[in-house]
């Protein structure tokens, strides 16, 4: 594991003072000598964030829409009967039991839910 946390830190080393788009531009440049022409690149993540990415990356690539990826609702979990929570019934002395409250709470399994959008970098 050692080794591979080095070569973690070597390659990071590459972007060393770089920031921003000039980062950006950079890892977008080895990213595409990577995968070679032969290659099609993708990038995936909320839309709402496209337009900072393409500022990011300076018309180096274009995001051209490939698809969308519908993420189910994240199963909520909730606490047992009586189990004190965090988040309701503080007070001077700690906390009252929830009195039989069942609250959603973030756990295992838990994560974002919507659509996201893919996107072919040209």
């Amino acid at each position: 594991m050692g080794r591979q946390r080095d070569k973690g830190a070597r390659r990071r080393a590459r972007y060393d003072g770089l920031i921003g788009p000039e980062r950006t531009r950079a890892i977008l440049g080895d990213l595409r000598a990577w995968a070679g022409s032969a290659h099609e690149v993708y990038w995936i993540g909320d839309s709402r964030e496209r337009g900072h990415w393409q500022w990011m990356a300076g018309g180096m690539v274009e995001f051209e829409p490939a698809g969308r990826i519908e993420l189910a609702a994240a199963p909520g979990m909730t606490a047992p009967a009586g189990m004190p929570f965090p988040t309701k019934g503080m007070r001077k002395g700690g906390m009252r039991p929830g009195g039989g409250m069942a609250l959603p709470m973030a756990g295992p399994g838990a994560g974002p839910s919507g659509t996201l959008e893919v996107f072919r970098l040209r």
